[in-house]
């Protein structure tokens, strides 16, 4: 589901075609899927705290 979502959102060749103001729409609405996968507090999807709990969560 997640990956058709992620195609569906950003590996749709429109993609290049959106305006600036849609592409902020289209990641806040994919936005609170990848905090639940990820285990990122809701409204806290930053890239540096993302980096921080993939690494912690995902280094073996």
């Amino acid at each position: 589901m997640l990956t058709t979502e992620f195609i569906h959102y950003w590996g749709d060749s429109s993609l290049f075609k959106w305006t600036p103001e849609e592409r902020i729409a289209r990641g806040l609405s994919i936005q609170p899927t990848f905090e639940h996968l990820f285990g990122v507090p809701s409204g806290k999807f930053d890239l540096q705290l993302l980096r921080e709990t993939v690494h912690a969560k995902f280094s073996y």
